[in-house]
Protein backbone atom coordinates (compact mmCIF):
# COMPACT_ATOMS: atom_id res chain seq x y z
CA UNK A 1 0.00 0.00 0.00
CA UNK A 2 3.01 2.68 0.48
CA UNK A 3 4.51 1.83 -2.52
CA UNK A 4 0.80 2.00 -4.35
CA UNK A 5 0.30 5.34 -2.53
CA UNK A 6 3.45 6.90 -3.01
CA UNK A 7 3.29 5.88 -6.42
CA UNK A 8 0.44 7.78 -6.84
CA UNK A 9 1.42 10.94 -5.16
CA UNK A 10 4.25 10.65 -8.15
CA UNK A 11 1.97 10.75 -10.74
CA UNK A 12 -0.72 13.27 -9.80
CA UNK A 13 2.59 15.73 -9.98
CA UNK A 14 3.45 14.53 -13.43
CA UNK A 15 -0.29 15.00 -14.72
CA UNK A 16 -1.52 17.52 -12.64
CA UNK A 17 1.76 19.97 -13.23
CA UNK A 18 1.82 19.35 -16.96
CA UNK A 19 -2.00 19.65 -17.49
CA UNK A 20 -1.91 15.80 -18.99
CA UNK A 21 -5.52 15.63 -20.21
CA UNK A 22 -8.10 13.42 -18.40
CA UNK A 23 -9.01 10.09 -19.86
CA UNK A 24 -12.80 10.42 -21.36
CA UNK A 25 -13.50 7.12 -19.06
CA UNK A 26 -11.86 4.97 -16.33
CA UNK A 27 -12.19 2.04 -19.18
CA UNK A 28 -8.49 1.78 -19.37
CA UNK A 29 -7.83 1.59 -15.80
CA UNK A 30 -10.78 -1.03 -15.29
CA UNK A 31 -9.66 -4.47 -14.52
CA UNK A 32 -12.13 -7.59 -14.08
CA UNK A 33 -13.01 -8.43 -10.62
CA UNK A 34 -14.94 -9.75 -7.78
CA UNK A 35 -13.72 -7.24 -4.81
CA UNK A 36 -16.73 -6.03 -2.61
CA UNK A 37 -16.03 -2.61 -2.76
CA UNK A 38 -18.87 -2.04 -0.49
CA UNK A 39 -16.18 -2.22 2.52
CA UNK A 40 -14.70 1.29 1.24
CA UNK A 41 -17.36 2.65 2.74
CA UNK A 42 -16.38 2.42 6.26
CA UNK A 43 -16.68 5.58 8.57
CA UNK A 44 -13.56 7.13 9.32
CA UNK A 45 -12.58 6.56 12.91
CA UNK A 46 -13.32 9.52 15.17
CA UNK A 47 -9.34 9.84 16.01
CA UNK A 48 -8.60 10.35 12.15
CA UNK A 49 -11.46 12.43 11.50
CA UNK A 50 -10.63 15.21 13.46
CA UNK A 51 -6.90 14.96 13.10
CA UNK A 52 -5.45 17.70 11.57
CA UNK A 53 -2.50 17.15 8.96
CA UNK A 54 0.88 18.77 8.93
CA UNK A 55 1.27 18.77 4.84
CA UNK A 56 -2.22 18.90 3.58
CA UNK A 57 -2.71 22.09 2.16
CA UNK A 58 -5.26 24.54 3.91
CA UNK A 59 -6.28 27.38 1.79
CA UNK A 60 -6.13 28.67 -1.39
CA UNK A 61 -5.14 31.86 -3.34
CA UNK A 62 -5.74 33.42 -6.50
CA UNK A 63 -3.64 30.09 -8.01
CA UNK A 64 -0.76 30.12 -5.50
CA UNK A 65 0.17 27.39 -4.25
CA UNK A 66 -2.41 26.18 -1.08
CA UNK A 67 -0.74 27.15 2.27
CA UNK A 68 0.24 24.17 4.43
CA UNK A 69 0.48 24.25 8.25
CA UNK A 70 3.49 26.47 9.24
CA UNK A 71 6.21 24.53 8.88
CA UNK A 72 9.57 23.54 11.51
CA UNK A 73 11.49 25.87 12.27
CA UNK A 74 15.63 24.71 11.58
CA UNK A 75 16.15 23.89 15.14
CA UNK A 76 12.91 21.74 16.09
CA UNK A 77 13.80 19.93 12.39
CA UNK A 78 17.48 19.17 13.90
CA UNK A 79 15.73 18.01 17.11
CA UNK A 80 13.29 15.91 15.07
CA UNK A 81 16.08 14.46 12.66
CA UNK A 82 17.96 13.92 16.16
CA UNK A 83 15.04 12.08 17.65
CA UNK A 84 14.17 10.47 13.93
CA UNK A 85 17.67 8.43 13.99
CA UNK A 86 16.78 6.26 16.56
CA UNK A 87 12.84 5.18 15.53
CA UNK A 88 12.11 1.50 14.34
CA UNK A 89 10.82 0.97 10.68
CA UNK A 90 7.00 -0.03 11.15
CA UNK A 91 7.61 -2.21 7.75
CA UNK A 92 10.44 -4.98 7.61
CA UNK A 93 13.54 -5.02 5.83
CA UNK A 94 15.34 -7.27 4.04
CA UNK A 95 19.02 -8.16 4.86
CA UNK A 96 20.16 -6.59 2.14
CA UNK A 97 19.58 -6.29 -2.05
CA UNK A 98 19.70 -9.25 -4.45
CA UNK A 99 23.34 -9.22 -5.99
CA UNK A 100 21.55 -8.46 -9.08
CA UNK A 101 20.73 -4.69 -7.97
CA UNK A 102 24.05 -3.99 -7.92
CA UNK A 103 23.91 -2.02 -4.99
CA UNK A 104 27.08 -0.12 -3.86
CA UNK A 105 25.12 0.38 -0.18
CA UNK A 106 22.28 -1.34 1.07
CA UNK A 107 20.88 1.53 3.23
CA UNK A 108 17.20 1.37 5.05
CA UNK A 109 15.51 2.48 2.36
CA UNK A 110 16.83 -0.55 -0.41
CA UNK A 111 16.55 -2.95 1.96
CA UNK A 112 12.92 -1.99 2.31
CA UNK A 113 12.09 -2.20 -1.31
CA UNK A 114 14.38 -5.11 -1.90
CA UNK A 115 11.44 -7.24 0.38
CA UNK A 116 9.74 -6.77 -3.15
CA UNK A 117 12.52 -8.67 -5.53
CA UNK A 118 11.00 -7.54 -8.92
CA UNK A 119 8.85 -4.06 -8.35
CA UNK A 120 11.33 -2.86 -5.85
CA UNK A 121 14.11 -3.41 -8.29
CA UNK A 122 12.11 -0.70 -10.42
CA UNK A 123 11.68 1.53 -8.01
CA UNK A 124 15.08 1.65 -6.63
CA UNK A 125 16.25 2.10 -10.47
CA UNK A 126 14.29 4.89 -10.27
CA UNK A 127 15.69 6.62 -7.49
CA UNK A 128 19.27 5.72 -8.11
CA UNK A 129 18.55 7.07 -11.81
CA UNK A 130 17.33 10.37 -10.54
CA UNK A 131 20.70 11.29 -8.17
CA UNK A 132 23.14 9.81 -10.89
CA UNK A 133 21.55 10.46 -14.38
CA UNK A 134 20.05 13.11 -16.30
CA UNK A 135 20.69 16.91 -17.75
CA UNK A 136 20.56 19.10 -14.41
CA UNK A 137 23.52 19.97 -12.21
CA UNK A 138 23.84 17.34 -9.12
CA UNK A 139 23.61 20.23 -6.79
CA UNK A 140 19.98 21.21 -8.24
CA UNK A 141 19.17 17.55 -8.58
CA UNK A 142 19.82 17.16 -4.86
CA UNK A 143 18.09 20.67 -4.15
CA UNK A 144 15.24 19.46 -5.34
CA UNK A 145 15.08 16.71 -3.30
CA UNK A 146 15.46 18.40 -0.10
CA UNK A 147 13.47 21.15 -1.19
CA UNK A 148 10.61 18.45 -2.01
CA UNK A 149 11.46 16.60 1.73
CA UNK A 150 11.25 20.14 3.62
CA UNK A 151 7.82 20.87 2.42
CA UNK A 152 6.60 17.17 2.84
CA UNK A 153 8.04 16.89 6.09
CA UNK A 154 9.69 13.86 5.10
CA UNK A 155 12.99 13.64 8.37
CA UNK A 156 14.44 10.43 6.08
CA UNK A 157 14.27 11.85 2.74
CA UNK A 158 15.81 15.37 4.04
CA UNK A 159 18.73 13.64 5.90
CA UNK A 160 19.73 11.14 2.66
CA UNK A 161 19.29 14.59 -0.03
CA UNK A 162 21.18 16.69 2.94
CA UNK A 163 24.23 14.19 2.80
CA UNK A 164 24.31 14.68 -0.98
CA UNK A 165 24.25 18.41 -0.80
CA UNK A 166 26.94 18.41 1.75
CA UNK A 167 29.24 15.99 -0.52
CA UNK A 168 28.74 18.56 -3.30
CA UNK A 169 30.28 21.38 -1.32
CA UNK A 170 27.11 23.36 0.58
CA UNK A 171 27.55 23.76 4.41
CA UNK A 172 24.64 23.43 6.87
CA UNK A 173 23.67 27.25 6.47
CA UNK A 174 23.57 26.89 2.87
CA UNK A 175 21.54 23.84 2.72
CA UNK A 176 19.04 25.61 4.83
CA UNK A 177 18.98 28.70 2.95
CA UNK A 178 17.75 26.65 0.52
CA UNK A 179 14.36 27.51 2.11
CA UNK A 180 14.86 31.26 1.65
CA UNK A 181 17.60 32.57 -0.57
CA UNK A 182 19.12 29.74 -2.37
CA UNK A 183 22.58 31.99 -2.31
CA UNK A 184 24.52 28.60 -3.12
CA UNK A 185 22.99 28.10 -6.06
CA UNK A 186 23.05 29.66 -9.67
CA UNK A 187 20.10 32.07 -10.40
CA UNK A 188 18.40 30.05 -12.79
CA UNK A 189 18.31 26.91 -10.56
CA UNK A 190 16.70 29.14 -7.71
CA UNK A 191 13.80 30.08 -9.97
CA UNK A 192 13.89 26.06 -10.78
CA UNK A 193 12.96 25.67 -6.83
CA UNK A 194 10.32 27.43 -6.69
CA UNK A 195 8.56 25.25 -9.09
CA UNK A 196 9.34 22.57 -7.35
CA UNK A 197 7.88 24.08 -4.12
CA UNK A 198 4.65 24.27 -5.88
CA UNK A 199 4.68 20.96 -7.63
CA UNK A 200 5.11 19.75 -4.18
CA UNK A 201 2.20 21.50 -1.93
CA UNK A 202 -0.10 21.62 -4.88
CA UNK A 203 0.93 20.12 -8.40
CA UNK A 204 -2.80 21.30 -9.69
CA UNK A 205 -2.18 24.99 -9.52
CA UNK A 206 0.62 24.58 -12.16
CA UNK A 207 -0.14 27.15 -14.75
CA UNK A 208 1.91 27.84 -18.07
CA UNK A 209 3.31 31.04 -16.92
CA UNK A 210 5.69 28.91 -13.99
CA UNK A 211 6.59 26.69 -17.02
CA UNK A 212 7.25 29.97 -19.23
CA UNK A 213 9.00 31.73 -16.04
CA UNK A 214 11.96 28.34 -16.52
CA UNK A 215 11.96 29.13 -20.47
CA UNK A 216 13.30 33.13 -20.07
CA UNK A 217 15.12 32.58 -16.30
CA UNK A 218 18.30 34.50 -15.65
CA UNK A 219 21.12 32.19 -15.60
CA UNK A 220 19.03 29.62 -17.50
CA UNK A 221 17.27 29.32 -19.41
CA UNK A 222 15.92 25.86 -18.97
CA UNK A 223 14.98 23.74 -22.46
CA UNK A 224 11.53 21.81 -21.91
CA UNK A 225 13.25 18.55 -21.34
CA UNK A 226 15.36 20.23 -18.23
CA UNK A 227 11.93 21.65 -16.91
CA UNK A 228 10.31 18.07 -17.68
CA UNK A 229 12.91 16.21 -15.74
CA UNK A 230 12.78 19.06 -13.32
CA UNK A 231 8.75 17.88 -12.32
CA UNK A 232 10.39 13.76 -12.75
CA UNK A 233 12.38 14.77 -9.80
CA UNK A 234 9.66 15.95 -7.56
CA UNK A 235 7.51 13.07 -9.17
CA UNK A 236 10.30 10.81 -7.57
CA UNK A 237 11.10 12.90 -4.18
CA UNK A 238 6.87 12.50 -3.89
CA UNK A 239 7.84 8.98 -3.82
CA UNK A 240 10.81 8.65 -1.66
CA UNK A 241 9.40 10.66 0.96
CA UNK A 242 5.92 8.83 1.25
CA UNK A 243 7.47 5.50 1.12
CA UNK A 244 10.28 6.30 3.78
CA UNK A 245 8.10 8.29 6.28
CA UNK A 246 5.07 5.60 6.43
CA UNK A 247 7.65 3.36 6.80
CA UNK A 248 9.14 4.83 9.71
CA UNK A 249 13.25 4.41 8.72
CA UNK A 250 15.39 5.31 10.80
CA UNK A 251 17.47 8.74 9.66
CA UNK A 252 20.98 8.54 8.95
CA UNK A 253 20.45 4.31 8.19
Amino acid sequence: MAIAIGGYNSMNRWTDGLNIPAEENGNFFKKEGTEDLSRFDTPTSAKYAEAKSLVAPLAKANGAPLDRPKRDSVEDIKIALKAAATRQPTLPLAGSAPDTWKAAVNPAWVKLLATFTKSGKARYDGVMACQTKGNLSPKLRAAIAWVAAREDRALYALDAAAKRLKELGLSEKEIYDLDGAATALEPGDRKALALVKKLTISPAVVADSDVESLRNAAGGPFSDKQVAEIVHHVCNASFFNRLTEAANLPVGQ
